[in-house]
Formats: structure tokens, sequence, C-alpha cells
């Protein structure tokens, strides 16, 4: 059995109030007792990046959220399966994510302890595939 946890989040970065020295801005993170996720601008890189920690207690399961306004379509996430942890990039099709055909999340840490799952991962704040959303601000709705 797969467990699908889903911060389904219109994520939108503003990399210029990310990029300072100010206190973490609040809406820029989400959190409830099984899943997190938090991000900040990497001004040398130009990357977001991005830190999720997923809590299952089942041997193969799948974590991550979507990105973009109204109808969110890109989607970031990380998997278990047999105790082996890998990255998706992709996008959200009907009921389901599929992978994308450019991939350019680039894994950062991952790390599986006492049920908890823990990645790090960046991408670029603007992207030359199509289906990825540009992450020009900052707002949270998890749905």
């Amino acid at each position: 059995m797969w467990l699908c946890l889903f911060a389904i989040l219109p994520v939108l970065i503003d990399a210029k109030a990310l990029a300072t020295n100010e206190p973490k801005d609040p809406s820029c993170s989400f959190e409830t007792d099984a899943y997190s996720l938090s991000w900040t601008y990497d001004d040398p890189s130009s990357d977001v990046v991005f830190k999720m920690v997923a809590r299952s207690e089942l041997k193969n399961f799948w974590a991550g959220f979507l990105i973009g306004d109204d109808q969110p379509k890109d989607s970031i996430g990380a998997f278990v399966r047999n105790g082996q942890i890998g990255l998706m990039d992709g996008y959200a099709a009907g009921n389901r994510i599929l992978s994308d055909n450019t991939t350019n999340v680039q894994a950062l840490l991952f790390d599986l302890q006492d049920d908890t799952l823990t990645a790090e991962f960046a991408r670029p704040i603007s992207s030359s595939d199509p289906g990825d959303a540009e992450l020009t601000g900052c707002t949270v709705s998890p749905h």
C-alpha cells in the first residue's frame, strides 16, 4: 500500500524578500503533525531551496506538493520505495502525478530515520520547462 502525503500548496516565491537577513516569512512554510515544508531563496544560485519532512509508518510512500496559482500543475516530491529514496519533478494530470520530461530539481539531502523522511532539494526560480510554475511570489493555500 502506498501513502501519498500531499500539501497542495499554490506556492510562489518572492526571491528578493527571501534573500534579505530579515526574519523568515512564516507564510513561506507549511506544517501539520505528519508533514512540514519550508523554502528559502539562495541568491548565488538563483534557486529556491525546499526542505520537506514527512512522517509515515508505511514502508513505501510518496510526499510532495503542487505549485501554481488557481489550478496547481507543477509538482515536486520524494518517494520511499523499499528503503530507497528518490526525487520526482512532475506535474498533475487529473488525479495522477506524472514525471516531467525535463528534470530540473536538484537533490541536496535525503534522510530516512524512524519513519521520518527529510528531503532537501532546489529548483531554479525561473525554468525553461513550460510545465513548471514560476517561483516569483510567496502564497500558501493548503487544501
